[in-house]
């Protein structure tokens, strides 16, 4: 039985071996010695909520003009924001910064289109936004923001929330939910 067992062992690690089959080369690696990565990038996705208390206002910027003129009317360019986000924490006030790009009168509302934006955890992670914004003359909003990227645990991260507000807060405060995909 031990001969037996001796003479298998060598002959099923042989087969096993030969069982092997080749992967082949990258495009442009004619000897297959370039290291290949075959492992894919795992993502989780999560909801999201955010709750921003107040929208600073910062004096280093021209207000912006909106279309078509009307006297008196425009609206913050810029500012940073306090509030808090889920998988990121409370804001660094001073990191989450918010950019206002162009405005259209339409009707009883304003469309704030270009806006973008960083949401900063105190640990340094960044989440990174872009949107649309409707404004209401109630003091009221509503959002459409995706989630652009970011720094941190969100870097390559992609989603999107919709927020709003009813203008009865601070100037800019409101809260969104939605969606975020974490690259791990």
């Amino acid at each position: 039985m031990k001969t037996l067992r001796f003479l298998l062992i060598p002959a099923l690690l042989l087969f096993v071996a030969a069982c092997v089959k080749d992967v082949p080369a990258p495009p442009g690696v004619a000897d297959g010695s370039a290291a290949i990565d075959v492992r894919a990038k795992e993502s989780v996705t999560l909801p999201m909520k955010v709750w921003v208390e107040e929208s600073i206002i910062t004096g280093e910027r021209k207000d912006c003009e909106c279309d078509p003129p009307c006297p008196g009317l425009s609206i913050p360019a810029g500012g940073w924001m306090r509030g808090h986000a889920t998988h990121l924490g409370e804001f660094n006030v001073m990191e989450s910064t918010w950019e206002h790009g162009s405005c259209h009168l339409a009707g009883n509302k304003i469309l704030i289109t270009g806006s973008h934006g960083i949401w900063a955890g105190a640990n340094g992670d960044q989440a990174w936004w872009e949107g649309d914004y409707e404004v209401f003359f109630t003091g009221g909003f509503a959002a459409d923001l995706d989630i652009v990227g970011g720094a941190g645990k969100f870097e390559g991260a992609f989603g999107n929330v919709k927020g709003y507000s009813d203008g009865s807060g601070a100037y800019g405060s409101g809260f969104a939910e939605g969606w975020i995909t974490i690259v791990k």
